[in-house]
């Protein structure tokens, strides 16, 4: 069956937040009189962890346990029982060897064969519109000493290399599929295609380098992806989804791309409540336990992002006006909703949907190679329009590569500063000067090199 839409999330900021924390907890419900019966099992390796979930009949009662000798986690679901056609599954991805079923006297029984000890965690999720009662366990994987440093050093390459890092979301992916349209395509396979060549793009780009939040079909957590853009220092987050409307006398008419950024009042647009209740997934997401709490400080402090939500409007225009040039898939507009993916970025972020799977015209094109590649360099080359003429604000100054100026007999304050694409204010902050401070000839004097000025300067070579 093609998932489609999710539960709508309403309300203020403190009650998404709530919403979030309630999440926790599902698992822990009465369950319904409804027979307890298992009746798919599936799984994602993502990089840091493997997710399988137990697609159930009903809400079900169940409880979790480790073993050791050997190492296995163990869901046992009294009174429950596996429809024919579950059997053990074979898995091999260095996080989970296999996966086996019993059908016990008491009940269903459920055991993860692991390779070596792990944590892991588990929770319900209600249904959907589509997707059943489902049972996720989310094993971790554990790194050697050796991976964890490489991992950290991938992060010092990125974050030292003093280009404008732009952060990549292919929305959805894994036990997450997104929208879908009549004939199978789906959101999270478009999402990650289109990204991947907006990221081949970025970093075509001289002074800029793409990082994505997933480059796989798994699921990434709305913590992780939080995480991801924190801890790569990324200028700003662009997230592609796929858009869809539910079915209505003139739904299969709409289509276009739109380009979405951060509302905390709420929506702006006749339409905009039917596209942020499909995006806002959190709820039912059932997003690791351990992201839950800084999760719901960053909805929170949300409440002063208003400088993000300008510099996301700006980026939106450049990337909207990027769009109004595709030749195959019309531009609709730039709007605004309060979409839970953007929450917590606290960095320029905005939202991308790049057709409509429910218009079958839209659906059909964009599967084509060379319509995903117009798509892609046309948001790309917004991301760049952006950055070139906004460099990221960190600690209320402008940030990028520091070099060092040595004045030349003659030069300007002002000559300095339109050479590398600055404002005199820029100069005289990030210097210690002020208004009156002169300059002399040999003086050495603090630059952060922006990206369109060290292609200039690349160029003199």
């Amino acid at each position: 069956m093609c998932p489609g839409s999710r539960r709508p999330i309403r309300g203020c900021l403190i009650m998404a937040a709530a919403l979030l924390i309630h999440s926790e907890s599902i698992c822990a419900a009465t369950p319904a009189a409804a027979p307890r019966q298992v009746r798919r099992i599936r799984s994602w390796t993502a990089p840091d962890h493997t997710r399988v979930v137990l697609d159930m009949s009903s809400r079900s009662a169940y409880t979790s346990r480790v073993l050791d000798n050997p190492h296995r986690i163990v869901i046992d679901i009294p009174s429950g029982s596996l429809a024919s056609g579950v059997s053990d599954v074979e898995v091999n991805d260095g996080v989970i060897a296999g996966i086996r079923v019993n059908r016990l006297k008491s009940g269903a029984q459920i055991v993860l064969d692991l390779p070596q000890k792990s944590t892991f965690r588990d929770f319900a999720l209600d249904p959907n519109k589509e997707l059943p009662h489902r049972i996720v366990i989310d094993v971790d994987r554990i790194l050697s000493e050796k991976e964890q440093e490489e991992k950290i050093e991938q992060v010092k390459t990125v974050t030292g290399s003093g280009d404008f890092v732009v952060i990549i979301d292919p929305g959805h992916g894994g036990s997450m599929p997104g929208t879908c349209s009549k004939n199978g395509i789906r959101e999270k396979d478009i999402a990650l295609e289109i990204s991947r060549m907006i990221a081949r793009e970025i970093d075509s780009n001289k002074g800029f380098r793409a990082v994505m939040t997933r480059d796989g079909d798994y699921d990434v957590g709305l913590g992780k992806r939080v995480g991801i853009a924190r801890d790569f220092g990324g200028a700003c987050v662009v997230s592609v989804h796929v858009n869809s409307m539910p079915p209505s006398k003139n739904s299969s008419k709409i289509r276009g791309s739109e380009v979405w950024f951060l509302d905390l009042e709420g929506a702006r647009d006749e339409n905009a409540e039917t596209v942020a209740e499909r995006e806002n997934m959190i709820a039912e997401m059932g997003d690791e336990a351990e992201d839950l709490g800084d999760l719901a400080k960053f909805i929170l402090t949300d409440m002063g992002r208003y400088q993000d939500m300008e510099r996301s409007a700006r980026l939106a225009e450049k990337i909207g006006s990027r769009l109004r040039g595709s030749g195959h898939i019309p531009f609709r507009s730039v709007k605004q909703d309060n979409f839970v993916v953007l929450r917590g970025l606290q960095r320029p972020s905005v939202l991308v949907e790049v057709a409509y799977l429910s218009n079958p015209r839209d659906a059909e094109l964009i599967t084509q190679e060379n319509v995903q590649q117009e798509m892609a360099s046309n948001i790309a080359a917004g991301i760049v329009d952006y950055l070139t003429e906004n460099p990221p604000i960190e600690n209320g100054k402008v940030s990028g590569q520091t070099i060092t100026h040595v004045v030349s007999e003659g030069e300007t304050l002002w000559g300095i500063a339109r050479q590398y694409g600055l404002s005199v204010a820029d100069i005289l902050d990030l210097n210690g000067m002020n208004e009156n401070s002169g300059l002399k000839s040999g003086q050495e004097l603090k630059i952060i090199m922006r990206p369109e000025a060290r292609q200039q300067q690349s160029d003199k070579r």
